[in-house]
């Protein structure tokens, strides 16, 4: 708990937490608007006001960003496969957000409210970690976005009406999976490297540069 308060009370904290408060402002607001019927939305009740959705969070985005190079240092952020890693996590919080506003627009429907209610949190809480995490695990979550995107089509193609498939297709979904796909294209080709040199560590280490640690 004092190693994490410590780094909220830098600087790159302080940017950091600034910037989650502007993406958290904007998500009240939206929230606001769907309970109360101010929200302008689509023919399927999806939707929000989009200088709500984009112009506030566009506003902490860089806060965000440039408090999470502060925090991590230069040295750890240039160090071999760590760029990418972070790229990857702020894409990751991105579409956390974009999830937090996908509640919004499924507050009637329980299970995908619920659902939503767990992705989004923990993709912001995992986005803002993962370049201090073991990069053993960089497949796992490859695989967890890779599971967002099939279960994207999968609910736009498939016939299930008690669970209200086929969903819509809207800006927001669209803005999430395209998110996703680039944060999968940053981070896949080092979590599958990562992988490979593990299975065959004298090849990885004969193709490594001289010099890399």
């Amino acid at each position: 708990m004092s190693t994490l308060w410590g780094r909220i009370s830098t600087s790159g904290g302080a940017l950091v937490v600034g910037g989650l408060l502007i993406w958290a402002m904007a998500w009240a607001i939206d929230f606001y608007g769907h309970l109360t019927g101010g929200a302008p939305v689509d023919a399927s009740g999806h939707g929000g006001d989009a200088l709500v959705r984009v112009n506030f969070p566009l506003s902490g985005f860089p806060l965000i960003v440039l408090g999470g190079v502060l925090l991590l240092g230069g040295d750890r952020l240039l160090e071999r496969g760590n760029t990418p890693r972070f790229a990857a996590g702020m894409l990751i919080a991105l579409d956390g957000l974009a999830h937090a506003f996908a509640f919004n627009d499924h507050l009637g429907e329980p299970l995908w409210a619920a659902l939503f209610a767990v992705i989004a949190p923990a993709q912001i809480a995992l986005g803002l970690a993962l370049p201090y995490l073991d990069r053993s695990l960089d497949r796992w979550w490859v695989l967890g976005i890779m599971g967002l995107l099939v279960g994207y089509a999968v609910t736009r193609v498939v016939s299930v009406p008690a669970l209200g498939f086929p969903e819509p297709v809207e800006a927001l979904g669209v803005f999430s999976k395209s998110t996703e796909a680039v944060a999968l294209a940053v981070l896949g080709p080092r979590a599958m490297g990562a992988g490979a040199s593990r299975r065959n560590p004298a090849a990885a280490e004969a193709g490594a540069p001289t010099g890399a640690k």
